[in-house]
This record gives C-alpha cells, sequence and structure tokens, in this order.
C-alpha cells in the first residue's frame, strides 16, 4: 500500500506520517516512511538558486523518478505499506496553483517521471497558511523561499482544488490534536488493508 501526505509547509505532514509509521509496526505491518525531495542535494540547489519556475520542475521530476524507481517501487514488491511525506500533488500545488505553470504539462510529465504510480491514499493537512507560518517560526525560525503567506495561500488553493478532483485524497484539519489525527488515518488505512485482502 503506498500512503502520501501532502499540504502546505508547517501542516504537520512529516510529524503524522513519522507517527503513522511507527504505529504500522507497533500492529506487526512493514511500514516505511520516505520523503520527497529525496535527494538533499537537489533540495539544496532548488532552495538555494533563484530558478526559472520549470527548472524546478525539472529538478523535482528527477528527484521523484529516482525516489519511485530505487525506493518505492522496490519496497511496494516487497509488500511494504509505504508512507511518503508529499509526492507528484505537491507540484502541481507549488509549481502549478503557486506559480502557474500548466497543470495539463504539469500532470503528463509526473505521470512520465512516476510511469503512472498513483497513491491508494492520499491525507491533505489543511490548515491556515498564517497558522503554518506561526508553526514554522516557532520549530525553524528562518523560512524558505515557498514560505510566504501570499504564495502559501495559492498553494492551499491548489491542494483543496486537487482534492475535489481526485477520489483518492482525503482532507483533514490539520490544526485537530495529533492524537485524533493518527487515529483518523490509522483507521483509513486499516479498512483500506482490510478491503483489499
Amino acid at each position: 500500500m503506498f500512503v502520501v501526505f501532502e499540504g502546505i509547509d508547517g501542516s504537520g505532514k512529516t510529524t503524522l506520517s513519522k507517527l503513522l509509521v511507527e504505529e504500522l509496526n507497533k500492529k506487526g505491518l512493514t511500514a516505511v516512511w520516505t520523503k520527497e525531495p529525496f535527494d538533499n542535494q537537489i533540495r539544496e540547489v532548488i532552495l538555494s538558486k533563484n530558478l526559472d519556475p520549470w527548472s524546478e520542475v525539472f529538478l523535482f521530476l528527477s528527484d521523484r523518478r529516482e525516489h519511485v524507481l530505487k525506493v518505492i517501487k522496490p519496497a511496494l514488491e516487497k509488500d511494504y505499506i509505504v508512507v511518503c511525506d508529499r509526492y507528484y500533488y505537491s507540484t502541481l500545488a507549488y509549481q502549478g496553483f503557486g506559480k502557474g505553470l500548466n497543470l495539463q504539462k504539469l500532470e503528463k510529465l509526473n505521470n512520465l517521471a512516476t510511469e503512472g504510480l498513483e497513491p491508494d491514499i492520499v491525507f491533505i493537512l489543511d490548515i491556515d497558511p498564517q497558522k503554518a507560518l506561526k508553526r514554522i517560526n516557532k520549530t525553524r525560525g528562518e523560512k524558505t523561499k515557498f514560505e510566504k503567506l501570499q504564495f502559501l495561500q495559492k498553494v492551499r488553493e491548489g491542494f483543496l482544488n486537487l482534492a475535489k478532483e481526485k477520489e483518492n485524497i482525503l482532507i483533514l484539519n490539520a490544526e485537530e490534536e495529533l492524537t485524533k489525527l493518527l487515529s483518523t488515518v490509522l483507521l483509513h488505512i486499516l479498512v483500506k488493508l482490510n478491503s483489499a485482502h
């Protein structure tokens, strides 16, 4: 099973996705956690340089392709539950809705990079961008170039629009208690696992 967590920066995806993996492993299931960008060097290049939006996309796509081929697919072939912090929905939301790039082109390119690999379930952690930025200030201090209020508002709209279009996406209120969010996510995954057998 392939599970993806999405949302704007500061929504709590990383914390929740890591907790989920711990819980699944406690239940005797084999779950692995991974993230995008998968290669930290690519992440550094994207964050440190003032790149053209399409150049950003191509870097993310090459990273995603390596990630799918070397981490995600091999784990899925072993019947592991793969929990991924970000996937191609981030490219659609950030570069598509956030930076105004053509969504159809982005979808085609992502399909090529991932060989059409779709997650079984996607959780979008939805939060007001102002609250997300406050969280970032508390935990990290400095912000990246993607963490500006107006931009994050567009990205949030992007994620919410994607949720309307795709059936495998669930929106969660990221401001709820972490324990409540975790039990909601666990329930959805266990139900999906049971219905698959």
